[in-house]
């Protein structure tokens, strides 16, 4: 792993921003629902595959309307052909800006925690060499290793 590929800083301007277009990104689409996992679970499932056969389909019912059973609304039909297909295309791209993000961020918690760590071991050392000051910040961070304590630690749980 690369040491120091991040250096960058987010500002609160920059966030609040970036939340601000993600909720106007989803007030484009006002009718977005949120299925269960069971509802998920009882549909198809729209990979490349089924995409293709909705526009490939889409075509024929336009050049061949007559076949369309008449319980069906080919006005219906074609919107939510429309509708998948987008958002479809938005989801690709949104999963590609997602997956950036996350990869960043794992990077730049990768580097954090390292950093963090050092000045964990060195406040550790500091402690058990009683720098005034060193106790008060290794107690109130070891909590983050619940059952490691020292040696020393121990004995002083014993008394």
């Amino acid at each position: 792993m690369k040491q120091n590929q991040i250096s960058a800083n987010i500002s609160n301007d920059t966030l609040t921003r970036a939340i601000s277009l993600i909720d106007e990104l989803e007030s484009l689409f006002p009718f977005l629902l949120s299925l269960t996992p069971d509802e998920r679970q009882s549909g198809f499932r729209l990979g490349d595959a089924n995409m293709s056969f909705l526009t490939k389909s889409k075509d024929y019912i336009t050049l061949s309307p007559q076949h369309m059973p008449q319980f069906v609304d080919i006005v219906e039909t074609n919107n939510d052909i429309n509708v998948a297909t987008n958002l479809f295309t938005v989801t690709k791209k949104l999963g590609m800006l997602s997956s950036k993000i996350e990869d960043t961020a794992t990077q730049a918690g990768f580097e954090a925690l390292a950093s963090v760590l050092a000045y964990y071991n060195s406040v550790k050392l500091a402690a058990k060499n009683n720098v005034p000051g060193a106790q008060s910040i290794y107690d109130d961070l070891k909590t983050r290793f619940p059952g490691r304590s020292s040696a020393s630690d121990k004995k002083e749980t014993v008394k």
